[in-house]
């Protein structure tokens, strides 16, 4: 009797036992995912600021979400953004590199850094570097064909420029900028025909092209469109 009574509380602590173990297990499991969550909402959060100008507040939840994780290279890279609308070119370059030396292989960090480069710096070579490494690692990126484009006209390279506006248009069809982009390197070319082309075909797509432009255009080809 004493034995069976006393097996009997064996098992019950055994099981009681079972069951706070368990219930770590479930809590160490369900941890991990709460906080990714919450890091996961916070970036929304984020990003619906930037989306809307309110870069501070999209600041401060990039800010949060380093806070909870230094090695979160999305937090880098689109407070980036934020410090670009903040006016803060210097921030957002060294967020973007250091959402690249956390994930090597972040193409749209590399492009963005690219961007800030061409756009706000004028350094079009350093630009140009980061365009062909987002291409590299993705390389249907149809707007970093168009940037780099963009950065080897500013740079006097107007072959590579047209190869890229090609590639770009190969992969986008329906992108207008990179047919008015193209326009542009068939004026300097003096390929007034095939510039009044894509003139037209980035106007049918929606592309708003600059008046200065057109009037330039008319002047060196004779024609009025």
């Amino acid at each position: 009797m004493t034995r069976g009574a006393g097996g009997v509380r064996k098992i019950i602590i055994l099981f009681f036992s079972f069951l706070v173990t368990a219930t770590a297990m479930a809590g160490e499991s369900s941890a991990p995912k709460a906080d990714h969550d919450a890091k996961k909402a916070t970036i929304e959060s984020g990003i619906n600021y930037n989306a809307n100008g309110q870069y501070k507040e999209a600041i401060a939840e990039f800010n949060k979400v380093i806070e909870m994780d230094e090695k979160n290279a999305d937090a880098y890279n689109y407070r980036g953004y934020s410090y670009i609308l903040a006016g803060d070119f210097d921030k957002a370059i060294a967020d973007y590199t250091k959402a690249i030396d956390l994930e090597p292989l972040y193409a749209d960090a590399y492009y963005n850094r690219g961007m800030v480069y061409d756009m706000q710096k004028s350094e079009h070579e350093k630009a140009i570097y980061d365009f062909t490494k987002a291409i590299q690692l993705k390389p249907e990126f149809g707007e970093a064909y168009l940037s780099r484009g963009s950065a080897y006209a500013k740079s006097g390279k107007y072959d590579s420029a047209m190869a890229d506006y090609n590639k770009a248009i190969g992969i986008d069809p329906e992108n207008g900028d990179a047919y008015y982009n193209r326009a542009v390197s068939y004026y300097n070319n003096g390929e007034y025909d095939n510039a009044w082309a894509d003139v037209k075909k980035a106007q049918d797509l929606g592309c708003e092209i600059h008046p200065i432009f057109i009037k330039n255009l008319k002047k060196a080809s004779g024609r009025i469109q």
